[in-house]
């Protein structure tokens, strides 16, 4: 436990601004801290610990003395802080500051993933990124690849998505208003034949002037929430099959959806963040 404590006192104790475009755009303040990272409809992590005279995150963020983040520390206990974390990831950068690897360790299934990065020229925007799973001899394992397209304004505009078996890809399209902010999200399951055979489409508005401390987060995970500006207060989904499929033969699988309209956002009560001075 004592080690705990040193390894938060300094995460809390650290000062960053990065300088990479696909991180913290605004170059003024990182996030440390955050109660959860995830979309807030699933977001069920409320509670905060207090411990060691400081209010300590589920999900903290760590930087180096470059002011690049590093490491990303996900905990699985909302009320125990200690050595057993759900996931670690753990960021390397290339000789110009991109991001040239993330590698994350999964504690419940007990296996490392690795992502790389690749670049077109001396672009800051990553155009593809390869997962590979490794295995306990040392292998890797590949798992998907990711085409990723960004628009004028560096967003992220467009990800192709192929598992290995090549069988099927799944194309995401992002759409954003004119502050900036993430208002659709719709992706298409393609199979070999080039068919769409299913789809859903996720949309957001009621978007606040706050911060979102999210914005500018490398993680795929945080895809629909880090490419806004700002927060949303209002979010809606819907999926199924398509036409194309359902007319191929199989049995039908009825299209779902929900409406979730957010009356706050815990988590930007309880963001903690470095800023320059």
């Amino acid at each position: 436990m004592k080690n705990t404590y040193v390894l938060l006192l300094i995460i809390l104790s650290l000062i960053s601004c990065s300088k990479n475009d696909y991180l913290n755009k605004d170059n003024q303040c990182k996030v440390i801290g955050t109660n959860g990272d995830y979309k807030t409809e699933y977001n069920t992590v409320t509670e905060t610990i207090d411990t060691i005279g400081d209010i300590i995150y589920p999900v903290q963020y760590v930087y180096n003395s470059k002011n690049l983040l590093i490491t990303r520390i996900r905990y699985d206990n909302v009320y125990s802080i200690s050595d057993f974390h759900r996931d670690i990831d753990n960021i390397n950068y290339d000789s110009n500051n991109r991001i040239n690897e993330i590698s994350t360790y999964n504690r419940v299934k007990d296996y490392t993933a690795v992502k790389t990065y690749e670049y077109n020229g001396s672009s800051t925007l990553p155009t593809k990124i390869t997962r590979h799973k490794l295995e306990n001899n040392g292998s890797k394992q590949l798992t998907y690849t990711e085409s990723l397209t960004h628009n004028h304004a560096k967003q992220l505009s467009r990800v192709l998505k192929t598992p290995k078996d090549m069988e099927y890809s799944f194309e995401t399209v992002y759409s954003y208003n004119e502050d900036g902010n993430l208002i659709e999200l719709k992706v298409e399951e393609i199979d070999i034949d080039n068919n769409i055979i299913w789809r859903s489409i996720e949309t957001y508005g009621n978007y606040d002037n706050q911060r979102n401390p999210f914005n500018g987060l490398p993680f795929s995970d945080l895809r629909g929430i880090s490419e806004s500006n700002n927060n949303y207060f209002k979010y809606s989904k819907t999926a199924g099959y398509t036409e194309t499929y359902l007319n191929s033969g199989p049995t039908p699988s009825e299209s779902s959806g929900y409406t979730y309209t957010p009356t706050d956002l815990n988590y930007l009560k309880r963001s903690k963040y470095q800023c320059d001075e």
